[in-house]
Formats: structure tokens, C-alpha cells, sequence
């Protein structure tokens, strides 16, 4: 059997505490190795939470006791840190979003594939249950010919709340909704974005909504709000010619590892969603229930470990995530010009 793959989380806030350590903690073939902490506080919490692992303050400092890191910071800092990873020779996965900008995350990706070092983008929701689900219902072609999908990433969050990426909802929240639909319908043709500004946070917005033109033919409607108000809206709607399947929102995973269920023991609950959640298939005369898949955010630690040990490919390709932030780039200019955007 093959040894752990040692991995070094570099950041404790929310993101690397909450998100990241114990996923780390219960994937099979991964073993949270040390921790890098700057303040005080987060040096604590990690000492507190896992005395027997090593908490320092530089990169330099991390590698001797890890194989690969993981970048759970603030945006701004995520190039520059994974910078430092590959010039210690770390494979690393970097935090959603990728980086500030397109180009930014480009010279990035290019640098490591340069010195041949594994890198990719953490983007976990692809392990969604809802989405594993909405994947399933695609391949049944119970839906017939599809034609629209509308997508909606909403989270109550206090006055003047900003994503915890530190830029706006575009990019954070974008950054996964935009990277699912790229991936269920392929290449965007063209971009249409509108945003709500955080009054005296400009240019920070808690509400976008974009459609996208596929070059498939196919249409997606996204949104993402932190401006949430009253009942959430369907997580999930895709239509097709021969029906509608919608699924409720339900977070349960990031819910449950946010109310302090983060131990590796509390896994198995992590996957699972009630059966008030699942989603249905409706048309005139008819609806039917589809069970739901479970989640599996711990699969692409797994599939990284592998990656690295050189027994497959990595389970997320960083080039994917730098299209769905290059169509994010052509979403913002959208807004500022309030005209459609081609990407062609």
C-alpha cells in the first residue's frame, strides 16, 4: 500500500479550518501533515485543534515535513504563495478563485507546468450532490432536448458582507457556477452580466446574474446573492423538450462542517441529503422523485493524492478552471460596458 500523501494547509481562517482540514483529514491516501499560520489566533486554533501536527509561519518552514500544500488564503495572495510552493518543488491545489484575474492565474498555471509540478484548483463543487445528481438526470435523456438551465448560488449574509475570497460574488461565488456549467454544456459563446454594487464597497458586489450562450446551443442563466432575502430560490432548474427537473437548495456538507462537524468520524454524514431535498422531474400529468447521489468532496483530495503518486490524471484540470475565470474577466467587462460579450 502505497504512503500517505503528506499535505501542508497554508492558511487557518474559515476557508483552510472549516473547508479544507478536516476534507484533508478523512480523504483516504491524504494525511494533514503541518499547518502555516501567521497570527496568533490562527496559530492557536490550529495548535488547539491538531496538537500533534506542526504549525508554522514561512513556506520554507512547511516543507520539510510535507509532500504537497494546499492554498487557503485571501485571493490576492494566491498567486504569489503558489509561486513559493512551486519554487520548493510542491505540487499544490490552490483555493477557488483561481487568482484576481485570468492572466494573473495563466502565468501561474504555465510556471508550474514549465517544472513539471501537479497543480490544480480546488473546485469541490463539482462533488456537490446536487450536481452529481443533475449529472445523472443529464445522461437519462429523460429530459429530452435540453435548452435551458438556470443555476443559483444564494447565502444570507450580514450588511455589506463580502465572499470569503475577499472580492466580490462574481469571482467567488462565479467561480463555481460558472466553472458547472462550462463543464455540463461546454464552451460559452457569449456573456451578458449585471451586478449589485455594496454601497460604499465599490467595486465589491453581493448580488451578479449572467447568461451565457453556449456554443452548443444551449442557454444558462447564473446567479449569486449574498443579498438573500426571504426563501431561497431553486438550486438546480434544467429544462429540456420532454420535462423540468428542479432540486431545492440544500448545502448540507459545507453546513454541517460550518456548525463545528469536522472531526474525520462525522464523514459519513457529510455525504448524505434527506429526502425533503431531492429534486423531481415535472411535466403535465407527471413528477417523479430522483433520489439523490451523495457528495464527494473527499474524492478529489483522493484523485489529487493519486495524481501526484503518478497513478492518474488530477480529478480537476487547472486549464478548465482558467476558462471559467477567463469567462469571468468577460462577464466583468460585461458590466462595465452593458453589452453582451463574445468570446469567440
Amino acid at each position: 500500500m502505497a504512503a500517505n500523501l503528506r499535505i501542508g494547509l497554508v492558511g487557518y481562517g474559515v476557508g483552510g479550518r472549516v473547508f479544507h482540514a478536516p476534507i484533508i483529514d478523512a480523504a483516504e491516501g491524504c494525511e494533514l501533515s503541518a499547518i502555516l499560520a501567521r497570527s496568533a489566533e490562527r496559530q492557536a486554533e490550529a495548535k488547539s485543534d491538531y496538537p500533534a501536527i506542526p504549525v508554522v509561519t514561512r513556506m520554507s518552514a512547511m516543507a520539510e515535513y510535507v509532500d504537497a500544500v494546499v492554498i487557503s488564503t485571501p485571493l490576492w495572495t494566491h498567486a504569489e504563495l503558489a509561486r513559493e510552493a512551486l519554487k520548493l518543488g510542491l505540487p499544490c491545489i490552490i483555493d477557488k478563485p483561481f487568482g484576481t484575474n485570468a492572466q494573473e492565474a495563466r502565468a501561474v498555471l504555465e510556471e508550474a507546468e514549465a517544472k513539471k509540478i501537479p497543480l490544480m484548483v480546488y473546485q469541490n463543487r463539482r462533488w456537490d450532490a446536487d450536481y452529481l445528481t443533475l449529472k445523472k438526470v443529464i445522461a437519462s435523456g429523460e429530459l429530452g432536448a435540453l435548452w435551458l438551465f438556470e443555476s443559483r448560488m444564494e447565502e444570507l449574509s450580514p450588511p455589506g458582507g463580502v465572499p470569503a475570497s475577499g472580492g466580490g460574488v462574481l469571482i467567488d461565488f462565479g467561480s463555481h457556477v460558472f466553472d458547472q456549467t462550462l463543464q455540463l454544456f461546454g464552451p460559452a459563446k457569449t456573456v451578458y452580466a449585471e451586478v449589485h454594487p455594496i454601497q460604499g464597497r465599490e467595486p465589491l458586489e453581493d448580488r451578479f446574474f449572467a447568461i451565457i450562450h453556449h456554443e452548443s446551443g444551449m442557454r444558462s442563466h447564473l446567479t449569486g446573492d449574498l443579498n438573500l432575502q426571504g426563501e431561497a430560490s431553486p438550486r438546480f432548474r434544467l429544462t429540456g423538450t420532454k420535462g423540468t427537473f428542479t432540486i431545492p437548495p440544500h448545502d448540507g456538507m459545507a453546513n454541517i462542517l460550518r456548525s463545528g462537524g469536522r472531526k474525520a468520524s462525522h464523514a459519513p454524514t457529510w455525504a448524505k441529503v434527506p429526502e425533503e431535498a431531492w429534486g423531481k422531474i415535472e411535466r403535465p400529468g407527471y413528477s417523479q422523485i430522483i433520489p439523490s447521489e451523495n457528495a464527494g468532496w473527499t474524492d478529489l483530495y483522493e484523485g489529487f493524492a493519486r495524481a501526484v503518486r503518478g497513478e492518474g490524471r488530477l480529478p480537476v484540470d487547472p486549464w478548465d478552471s482558467l476558462k471559467a475565470l477567463e469567462l469571468i474577466d468577460a462577464a466583468k467587462e460585461s458590466v462595465l460596458t452593458h453589452q453582451v460579450r463574445s468570446l469567440l
